[in-house]
């Protein structure tokens, strides 16, 4: 017969403590591994997210634009620059995307107006932003987000009219 203090139950006790250490440990490490890759891949998400969300910012003011003519390729300020041109009424405009101090900029003002990169207005984080004229008819463009992921795009001008 079975005392309470016989080694019997003692290790009758034992082996289920043991069982709900072991799957106590395991979830436990489950979940921490799960956080960890989470916090990787939502890192990485929003770094791909700034990059792409600027070339399809700068993507959609290009097709915007009146046309080919409208679109050139230079700097402002220093800072390589894309240059859009528009016409509203009698007056014409000058849009000019470029990065400056961390950030995709924008600048817009009458033609033959200057102003200063810091004047631009605060698009996305940004390190780099390079425009290339491929041809009458081509622009690239090429973002480099404060993480240092890139994203470009070749984009089409369209003919005027």
């Amino acid at each position: 017969m079975e005392t309470k203090g016989s080694p019997e139950h003692s290790s009758g006790f034992l082996f289920p403590l043991l069982i709900f250490c072991i799957f106590t440990l395991s979830a436990a490490a489950v979940i921490l591994f799960s956080a960890r890759v989470y916090r990787r891949t939502v890192t990485r998400s929003e770094d791909d997210f700034r990059a792409r969300t600027a070339v399809s910012y700068v993507t959609e003011k290009i097709r915007r634009s009146a046309g080919a003519d409208a679109v050139t390729v230079g700097e402002f300020d220093t800072q390589p620059a894309l240059i859009l041109t528009a016409e509203h009424g009698s007056a014409v405009f000058s849009t000019c995307i470029y990065a400056s101090d961390g950030y995709l900029r924008e600048f817009t003002a009458l033609e033959g107006t200057t102003g200063t990169a810091a004047s631009g207005t605060q698009i996305l984080p940004m390190e780099a932003f390079t425009p290339a004229q491929l041809s009458d008819s081509l622009v690239q463009i090429t973002c480099t987000d404060t993480s240092g992921e890139t994203d470009q795009a070749v984009i089409c001008l369209r003919a005027a009219g």
